[in-house]
Parts: structure tokens; C-alpha cells; sequence
């Protein structure tokens, strides 16, 4: 079906690093639309 979502293992465990990253590259990056990605990378991390 089309509106499941994939299961994730349950001891599924997101890394650290990507985290403090994305929020580098949400404030440091070098255009509008990369800073933008970020950001919504860092919500759907957050979720």
C-alpha cells in the first residue's frame, strides 16, 4: 500500500553525528536553498 510507512527495526538507533551537522549547514550554508534543506532535515530528524 501506498500510505504504509517501512517499519524500522527496533533497535533501530539514528547516529549522533548527523544532528549537529545539519544544524551547522541550517545556519552556516552557502545559499538560501541549502540552509533551507537543512532545516528540513533537522525536522524530520527531530520526528
Amino acid at each position: 500500500m501506498a500510505d504504509e510507512k517501512p517499519r524500522e527495526p527496533p533497535h533501530f538507533k539514528p547516529h549522533v553525528a548527523p544532528k549537529p551537522l545539519l544544524a551547522w549547514l541550517h545556519r552556516n550554508g552557502s545559499d538560501q536553498a541549502s540552509r533551507k534543506t537543512a532545516s528540513r532535515a533537522v525536522s524530520i530528524y527531530n520526528a
